[in-house]
C-alpha cells in the first residue's frame, strides 16, 4: 500500500491540541491493537476527523466510540474503522466504493490509499458535507445515490466499504464487487451482535470472515429483503 500524501497539501492547517490528540489515538489506541500498516497511520494522522463531526463532538473526535451524525446516523469509532481498513488492504491500484459514506471521513482516508474512491451518500445533510469535505481529492467522486443501488458508472470495485452496519448485502452491491473483491463493514448477526467483517467474493460464492465485535448503527435500507444474508 502506498500512500500519496501531495494529496493533503490543501489540508495542512492542523490545529496544535487536536493533532495531538490524533496522533495519542495512533499511539495509544491503534497501535497497541495491532494496526501497524504505515500507509494507513499515515493517513489517519493527516486527516483531521474533527472536520468531518459536529462540532459539538470535536473534543471527542479521537476517542474509542461511535460520533453521532445525525438523522439516525453515526461515524464508527476510529478503532473500529482502522481495523477494518488495514484488513482490506487496499491497494494503491484500486477502485473502492464507499456506501453510505456520510460527511466522506472514511473516504478521506482512502484517498492516497487507492486509485479512485466513489462516495455514495442519499442523505441531503450529509451528502453536502461529504460534496464541501470532499471537493480537494481530485480521485474521489462523491455520488447521490441510495445505498443499496451503489454506484455502477465506476465500477467493478476491487472493494466496497460499508460505512453504516447493515444486516445483509445487497444484490447490487455484490454484482458491482470484482471477483476476488472484498466487501468490508459491520453486520448484525440474528443473535443481535454487531461484528466488523469482510466479505470475499469468489465466482457465485461469498467467504465472510468474521474479526470482531463491535458498536454501530444501522443503515435502515442495508437491511432490505433482496439481499445476500448472513
Amino acid at each position: 500500500m502506498v500512500v500519496r500524501l501531495d494529496l493533503y497539501t490543501a489540508l495542512a492547517d492542523f490545529r496544535p491540541m487536536q493533532s495531538t490528540a490524533r496522533h495519542n489515538m495512533i499511539d495509544g489506541q491503534l497501535r497497541p491493537n495491532h494496526v501497524n500498516n504505515p500507509a494507513l497511520l499515515a493517513s489517519m494522522a493527516h486527516v483531521a476527523r474533527e472536520d468531518f463531526i459536529p462540532a459539538a463532538y470535536a473534543k471527542t473526535a479521537y476517542a474509542d466510540t461511535l460520533t453521532p451524525l445525525g438523522n439516525g446516523r453515526a461515524m464508527y469509532a476510529p478503532m473500529t474503522l482502522a481495523r477494518l481498513l488495514q484488513t482490506l488492504d487496499i491497494q494503491n491500484t484500486d477502485k473502492v466504493l464507499v456506501v453510505a459514506g456520510a460527511t466522506g471521513y472514511t473516504a478521506a482516508l482512502l484517498a492516497p490509499l487507492a486509485a479512485h474512491v466513489t462516495v455514495t451518500e442519499d442523505d441531503a445533510a450529509l451528502l453536502k458535507q461529504a460534496q464541501t469535505n470532499l471537493k480537494a481529492f481530485h480521485n474521489v467522486t462523491v455520488s447521490n445515490a441510495a445505498p443499496a443501488a451503489g454506484d455502477t458508472a465506476h465500477g467493478p470495485y476491487n472493494v466496497i466499504v460499508l460505512d453504516a452496519a447493515a444486516t445483509q448485502v445487497p444484490q447490487a452491491l455484490l454484482a458491482q464487487l470484482a471477483e476476488g473483491g472484498k466487501i468490508g463493514g459491520v453486520f448484525q448477526g440474528q443473535n443481535g451482535l454487531l461484528t466488523a467483517s469482510v466479505i470475499t467474493k469468489h465466482g457465485g460464492t461469498q467467504f465472510r470472515e468474521e474479526l470482531f465485535e463491535t458498536k454501530a448503527l444501522l443503515h435502515p435500507a442495508l437491511t432490505v429483503a433482496e439481499a445476500f444474508v448472513f
